[in-house]
């Protein structure tokens, strides 16, 4: 099924497919926004770019979400859990601390195969996208421009909610891994399969 590779993580496993996968799951249309919807059977034509799925619902589901350099981030707490896209943009409108992340009291986050902040070129702009934490460093080549660390911004973000907070990283740039689709590598429109399995 193209399991590039997987992680223990609290209630399950952490998956990543580099084609979509012969195993249930929940998914979305996603759009780069702030927008997190509960978990359903049947989720695909919703637009959002996160899924949540509360202590107490009739039933577990797996969740999916995709990437291609984006962050696929895992969210447990003492109240449910949820699987997140994340972007730049996403980051931007604190996708990562929507209310409804916020409601599940979150203890644990992992965060999967991104791409790395040594191949993430942006503009001067981003110092005003995200002014309070240390996600962007001058770029040596080219010191007009800036490295960014959606990783640094995310973990940020995460701390803001619960400074106790178990983070977890994969370690693994979507950009130098040959298994794994990058838009920044080659405008790809082929996509890695995140999923949160649940056990």
């Amino acid at each position: 099924m193209s399991l590039i590779y997987k992680k223990t993580v609290p209630h399950g496993e952490f998956h990543v497919y580099s084609q979509k996968p012969d195993i249930p799951f929940t998914c979305v249309k996603q759009i780069h926004s702030d927008i997190i919807v509960d978990s359903k059977s049947e989720l695909s034509h919703y637009k959002a770019d996160g899924i949540i799925s509360s202590n107490g619902s009739k039933n577990n589901f797996n969740l999916c979400i995709v990437t291609a350099d984006c962050l696929p981030v895992y969210i447990c707490g003492e109240k449910g859990y949820a699987m997140i896209h994340a972007g730049w943009r996403g980051l931007h409108k604190k996708i990562i601390q929507n209310e409804k992340i916020k409601s599940i009291l979150p203890t644990y986050a992992y965060i999967g195969p991104h791409i790395g902040q040594k191949n993430y070129q942006v503009l001067d702009e981003f110092h005003t996208y995200f002014p309070h934490s240390n996600c962007l460093e001058v770029d040596p080549e080219d010191t007009q421009r800036f490295k960014l660390s959606l990783l640094k911004e995310a973990q940020y973000q995460l701390k803001q909610i619960n400074a106790k907070i178990i983070i977890e990283n994969a370690d693994i740039c979507t950009f130098d891994h040959k298994e794994l689709h990058s838009f920044r590598q080659n405008s790809t429109t082929s996509r890695n399969w995140n999923i949160f399995v649940y056990r």
